[in-house]
């Protein structure tokens, strides 16, 4: 199958590749995302054991009993966990405030601090200036990598999720812009090595829809039943040319996920979750919350003035 044939620009049955020839799926918003799961049927016979997120079970591993309810969660948001995520906000709040900066560095040829080793370089701007950072403050990109091992359990995807959405009403809380991605990154063993999906959230100036937001971060069924749908698409899965499976949770190298997302530096991500691996052991040890600000702390660093 030629794959310049699978690129329709007629809504549906769009995808691209990327610069490492994988392919990706680009959801314009979430809206488009509702869209392409109501109109995208999988088949049947395009996985070995059937297409997964069709099944009828239980939903302790899927989340939702069935595909037509994960559908309606996915449209209508979780609005059950609404309350428990507003408390969830104001209980972090203190934490993701004292990981910001507050002073805003800059250099001039005048100013408050006088600075040796760029005087000694030959910089002419050898001064620095402090000053308390505005009412204008820079939109802060969080992404989550949605793709988990299936031996991971749906309270810790429920308890990772809830815990960045906290941290994303915190920084709003505290007046920092947040854009919200979620993409689901896994690798192969087949003809491509990795594909990916990409979906916008929430932009900067919005306000946070929780119940969708909820659903797009702390579901299992978003990974295990919407995800899984898109994935199943006939189009989609036969240009992939890979075996049986949805394939490993995995991180994209640095490059493919600035190609992915196209975020500056004040970016923060969390990445996949790979049973008994890293990320896995620490939520496993110190719980989800810690975690999340561990990673926030790799941007800002504790108690840091650098400048956004």
């Amino acid at each position: 199958m030629v794959y310049d044939e699978l690129i329709s620009n007629k809504g549906t049955d769009q995808f691209q590749f990327l610069k490492d020839g994988n392919p990706v799926v680009y959801f314009k918003n979430y809206d488009d995302f509702i869209h392409r799961l109501r109109v995208v049927e999988p088949s049947c016979k395009t996985l070995e054991q059937g297409a997964s997120s069709q099944k009828k079970a239980d939903s302790t591993w899927y989340g939702t009993p069935n595909w037509e309810k994960s559908l309606e969660l996915a449209d209508t948001g979780w609005r059950e966990m609404t309350p428990k995520l507003i408390t969830a906000v104001e209980k972090v709040q203190d934490e993701v405030f004292r990981l910001l900066p507050h002073l805003d560095v800059t250099r001039d040829y005048v100013g408050e601090c006088f600075d040796m080793g760029e005087y000694m370089s030959g910089e002419p701007e050898y001064w620095r200036k402090w000053s308390h950072v505005g009412q204008e403050k820079p939109t802060v990109f969080i992404t989550m990598n949605a793709a988990v091992s299936c031996s991971v359990d749906t309270k810790t995807i429920i308890q990772r999720g809830s815990a960045m959405i906290s941290l994303c009403g915190a920084l709003e809380l505290l007046g920092y812009p947040v854009q919200i991605t979620v993409i689901h990154y896994v690798t192969h063993s087949g003809k491509y090595r990795a594909h990916a999906k990409v979906l916008p959230v929430k932009m900067p100036g919005e306000v946070i829809d929780y119940p969708r937001v909820a659903y797009a971060m702390a579901h299992p069924s978003l990974l295990r039943r919407s995800f899984f749908r898109i994935y199943e698409w006939p189009k989609f899965y036969s240009a992939l040319g890979v075996g049986a499976g949805y394939g490993y949770p995995s991180d994209p190298p640095k490059e493919i996920l600035n190609e992915l997302l196209d975020s500056p530096k004040h970016s923060i991500y969390f990445g996949s979750i790979r049973y008994g691996e890293e990320n896995h052991e620490f939520i496993e040890k110190h719980g989800e919350v810690a975690w999340v600000l561990r990673e926030v702390k790799k941007v800002f660093g504790e108690g840091s003035n650098v400048e956004l």
